[in-house]
This record gives structure tokens, C-alpha cells and sequence, in this order.
């Protein structure tokens, strides 16, 4: 009896399944082998696939003699993958948990504020695009002179 392919959650939930149970070098060798030669792999299966052998390698490595990661340098790594993989961003960024505005120790994450760094960096930026992007949108370029100008966006303050 032919298998049926695998919907695309169900791919999901079964690469990270296979993912959280790397324990040697040869389960993850297999792991990726196995993603490697996967020959239903498609447009969405892939993205997780790629993904799942990341979590694969980071609880490898985190299970070896070198690992043992606290949370802090968790969140290093997370923000690494986030810079490499999706954001190139010279600028700055910021990734808003939402469930803690169920806490109030949080408040301070949702204030709207830029520190001056970051703001230092918009200011920059915007004057580099006035020079260098003179055909933008009108209500781009309008925006980017009241950055360059001074002005900040959006009802954000400066702190």
C-alpha cells in the first residue's frame, strides 16, 4: 500500500518531533541524510526542514560536553539566526512578546521609546537614503527629511 506525502504540518510536527530527540552524532547525521535526500521536499516542507536541522544541531551540540546553554545565551543564538537568516538590519531591532502584556513588570517593553543609539543610526540612515535613493516614493523621501531633520516618527520619543 502506497504512503501518502505528508501534509506540510505534518511534516512540521514531525521534523521538530525528530529534532528534540537528537542525542548522538549519528541521529543527527541520519537527521540531515534523511533531509538531504528527502525527495518531497517542496516550497513550505523545506522551511521547516532547514529549521528542524537547525533545533537538531543546537540540541546536539547544547547535549555534548560543550554544552549546557543558559537561556541567556540562548537568546544569543536566537538573535543570531533572526540577523543572519531573515533581518539585515544595521539599524536595530526589537521582537515584541505580546504575552507579557498579561505581567506588569513588563510595561517598560511596550513604552514607545527609541534608545539614542538607534535613533543616532535612523538619523544616519535616512540622510544615506536621501543621497543615495533619490527616486523613492514622494511620502518615503518626505519622511525620511523629517527623520534627517530631527523629527521622530510615529508619536516614538527618544530615550
Amino acid at each position: 500500500m502506497e504512503q501518502r506525502p505528508l501534509t506540510e504540518q505534518e511534516y512540521k510536527e514531525l521534523i521538530y518531533e525528530k529534532a528534540k530527540a537528537i542525542k548522538t552524532k549519528q541521529d543527527l547525521d541520519a537527521l540531515l541524510d534523511g533531509v538531504i535526500n528527502d525527495k518531497e521536499l517542496d516550497y513550505g516542507k523545506i522551511c521547516y526542514a532547514i529549521s528542524g536541522c537547525m533545533l537538531a544541531t543546537l540540541n546536539y551540540i547544547d547535549g555534548s560536553e560543550v554544552g549546557g546553554i543558559t537561556g541567556f545565551q540562548a537568546s544569543i543564538i536566537g538573535w543570531q539566526m533572526v540577523r543572519k537568516l531573515i533581518v539585515d538590519s544595521e539599524i536595530g531591532m526589537k521582537l515584541v512578546d505580546y504575552g507579557n502584556m498579561l505581567y506588569p513588570q513588563y510595561e517598560h517593553e511596550f513604552e514607545k521609546t527609541i534608545p539614542a543609539k538607534i535613533w543616532e543610526k535612523m538619523q544616519e540612515q535616512a540622510k544615506q537614503n536621501l543621497r543615495n535613493l533619490p527616486d523613492a516614493h514622494p511620502d518615503v523621501i518626505k519622511h525620511w527629511e523629517k527623520i534627517a531633520a530631527g523629527e521622530v516618527p510615529f508619536g516614538y520619543k527618544v530615550k
